[in-house]
C-alpha cells in the first residue's frame, strides 16, 4: 500500500511540474505575442523622423520604466526570500522581462529608425531561449544564447555605419564583440567541464569556433575592403545551430 501510494504521489508530482511548466511557457508566449503587437504597431518605417522625435524618445522611456519596475520587483521577491519554485510567474521570469525591455530602450534610444527591428528580434529570441531552457539540456541552451547574441553582433556590427557617432560606437563594439564572445563562451566551457566531467561541452565549442571564423573573416573583410555580406556569416550560423539543433532532438526522442 505505501509503495503504491508512492507511485501516486510521485505521479502527481510530474503532473504538477509538468502543468507549471506549461502555464509559464504559455504566459511567456502571450506577453512575447503582446510585446511584438505593440512594437510593430508603432513601427513607422515610412516616417522617420517621425520614429526618431516621438515614438523613440517615448518608448525609450516607456521601456525604461518596465525595466525598472522588473528590476524592483526582483529585489524586493529576493530580499524577502520568496519561494518561486510553484508559482507560474516568478522573480526571474520578471527579471528576463526587464533584461528585454533595457534592451529594448537601448535600441529606440541609439537608433529609433531601425529599433523596431531588433526589438522584435530580440522578443522572439528570448521567448526562444525560454523554451529552450526548459525543453532542452543547459549545454544547448548556453550553445543557443551564444549562436543569438552572435547573429546579432553580426547583424548590427555590419550593417550600413550611421551619420550617429552613438549607433556607429554601438556597430564597432558589436564587432569587437562577435571575436570575444566565442572566445569567453569556449574558456567558461572547459571551466564548466572540470567542474562537471559528464557535460557536453562540444557542440558549444564548435559553435564558438565557427561563429568565430565567420567574426575575423569579416574583420578582415572591412579592414582591406573586401566584400563579404553579414547574410553569410548569418547563414552559417543558422545553419550550424540548426544542425546541431537536430542532433540534439533526436537524441531527446
Amino acid at each position: 500500500m505505501r509503495e503504491r501510494n508512492k507511485k501516486v504521489t510521485k505521479r502527481n508530482q510530474t503532473r504538477a511540474e509538468s502543468d507549471l511548466m506549461m502555464n509559464r511557457l504559455m504566459l511567456m508566449f502571450v506577453i512575447a505575442t503582446l510585446a511584438v503587437t505593440v512594437v510593430m504597431c508603432l513601427r513607422n518605417a515610412n516616417r522617420e523622423l517621425a520614429m526618431i522625435s516621438t515614438v523613440g524618445p517615448v518608448m525609450t522611456v516607456v521601456c525604461l520604466v518596465i525595466a525598472a519596475a522588473c528590476a524592483a520587483f526582483f529585489a524586493f521577491r529576493k530580499s524577502k526570500k520568496v519561494d518561486d519554485a510553484s508559482r507560474t510567474f516568478n522573480k526571474f521570469n520578471v527579471l528576463g522581462i526587464g533584461v528585454i525591455s533595457l534592451i529594448c530602450a537601448c535600441f529606440y534610444f541609439v537608433n529609433p529608425s531601425y529599433a523596431s527591428i531588433y526589438c522584435v528580434a530580440f522578443i522572439i529570441g528570448g521567448t526562444a531561449l525560454y523554451y529552450i531552457r526548459y525543453i532542452y539540456p543547459t549545454e544547448f541552451f548556453a550553445m543557443s544564447c551564444l549562436a543569438f547574441l552572435e547573429g546579432v553582433m553580426f547583424h548590427i556590427g555590419y550593417s550600413y555605419l550611421s551619420y550617429s557617432t552613438l549607433y556607429a560606437g554601438v556597430q564597432y563594439a558589436c564587432r569587437a564583440g562577435a571575436i570575444v564572445l566565442p572566445v569567453l563562451a569556449v574558456i567558461g566551457a572547459l571551466i564548466a567541464k572540470k567542474k562537471a566531467p559528464k557535460a557536453k561541452i562540444l557542440p558549444l565549442i564548435l559553435m564558438a569556433v565557427i561563429t568565430l571564423a565567420a567574426a575575423v573573416v569579416m574583420i578582415v573583410g572591412v579592414t582591406m575592403n573586401l566584400f563579404f555580406p553579414r547574410s553569410y556569416a548569418i547563414l552559417v550560423t543558422a545553419v550550424v545551430y540548426i544542425a546541431l539543433g537536430l542532433v540534439q532532438t533526436v537524441k531527446m526522442i
